[in-house]
């Protein structure tokens, strides 16, 4: 197992830092001006590791995690002019990643009474209504865009958590990555880092400027 790693504050904001993996360029920062290091630490042979944030003296602050949710936290009270005020931040749900034929299976009820002799074919729903948002069949489509592109959206761009859902989740804006070039009805999988461990949402190929 390979030993604890620490990351000074005067490397913590290069790009081949290990630290832009694993937490926002506004969290770092805040690290850098306190003159607060990171000490990585494996965890298990699968490279999980845990991030601890200590001071010169190497002495424990805190992890890293609650860093990130003090200074990210919507909740967060900031302070205004002098006054406090509270400032809502827009979050990100985690998406799941289901299929077509999985969301249509769960909406469709286990009973149904009172039904014709005739059997409900399954491929003849074409359309079903979920939350006042209707999911059709996904269509698959070409896109000048791969796998790892980093795009920057330079206006408030609309993040879905689907290829095929009516509304927003949210708006986002800021420099992200192709998840994956596949496109389907005119959109694309982001994600935040070229980790690739998590896809925020789907967005509209036609929005990327």
């Amino acid at each position: 197992m390979a030993r604890n790693k620490i990351i000074k504050p005067d490397v913590m904001l290069k790009e081949d830092s290990i630290a832009l993996q694993y937490a926002p360029e506004e969290v770092l920062q805040e690290l850098v001006n306190d003159n607060l290091s990171l000490r990585i630490i494996p965890v298990d042979e699968d490279k999980d590791v845990k991030l601890e944030v200590i001071n010169s003296a190497g002495v424990k602050k805190g992890m890293l995690s609650e860093y990130i949710e003090k200074i990210i936290n919507p909740e967060d009270i900031m302070e205004v002019d002098g006054t406090s005020e509270d400032v809502p931040v827009e979050t990100i749900p985690e998406v799941e990643e289901n299929t077509l034929e999985e969301i249509i299976q769960e909406n469709i009820p286990e009973k149904v009474e009172d039904v014709s002799e005739d059997t409900v074919d399954i491929e003849e729903v074409k359309e079903v209504e979920i939350e006042s948002e209707t999911i059709k069949e996904e269509t698959k489509e070409t896109t000048e865009f791969k796998t790892g592109d980093k795009i920057t959206l330079s206006f408030l761009t609309h993040l879905y958590n689907t290829c095929v859902a009516r509304k927003p989740i949210t708006n986002v804006v800021g420099t992200y990555y192709i998840w994956n070039s596949d496109n389907y009805n005119g959109r694309i999988r982001i994600c935040e880092n070229l980790t690739f461990e998590k896809v925020i949402g789907w967005i509209n190929v036609s929005e990327i400027r």
